[in-house]
């Protein structure tokens, strides 16, 4: 286990139990381990994927210092991107190929999708599951970058910012090893 998924379980396994086995829906997919975040720009590589994710769920928890916030905001952190696995395939020759599911669906709606399903498959209240859902649908901050809403509330602004943050650091990452 890497440092990414180290990190993804010890903030999964704070939250209340069935949080925390939503959570591990997605941690436990050895699809979502192995995906890599994207297919040129960042964090683009086998396991990627989860290091974004990780990433993404440090700097969100640290832009906030209440309980509360830091909970939903580690659920919507490890749920924003977890249909990337039906976007990316990587090739025996290691380059990565968009997947149909890109351009049909898309992650950001399959991910809220996906996240309402276990969501009501974990009896998560539905309150939460609302916030978390606009966090899910509008993490990529405006429509024009693929987001069917634009944030409304503190917490989706701050999913969008650390998810920036993420895929800047990993684009600078890429840049530094050319």
């Amino acid at each position: 286990m890497n440092d990414a998924e180290k990190y993804l379980r010890s903030i999964a396994n704070e939250l209340p139990s069935n949080l925390r086995e939503a959570c591990l829906d997605v941690l436990t997919d050895e699809r979502f381990l192995i995906c890599p975040g994207a297919q040129s720009h960042h964090h683009c590589y086998k396991g990627g994927l989860a290091v974004h994710t990780s990433e993404v769920a440090q700097f969100a928890r640290q832009m906030t210092d209440t309980q509360e916030l830091k909970e939903l905001l580690t659920i919507a952190a490890i749920f924003h991107d977890r249909n990337k696995i039906f976007e990316y395939e990587i090739q025996p020759n290691g380059k990565i190929k968009n997947l149909p599911y890109r351009h049909l669906v898309g992650h950001v709606v399959g991910s809220w999708q996906y996240f309402n399903q276990r969501a009501t498959a974990h009896n998560i209240d539905e309150n939460l599951t609302f916030h978390i859902g606009h966090c899910l649908l509008t993490h990529h901050g405006r429509r024009e970058w693929g987001s069917p809403v634009e944030p409304q509330t503190k917490e989706a602004l701050i999913l969008h910012s650390a998810d920036m943050l993420s895929m800047q650091k990993g684009k600078a990452e890429i840049d530094k090893s050319k």
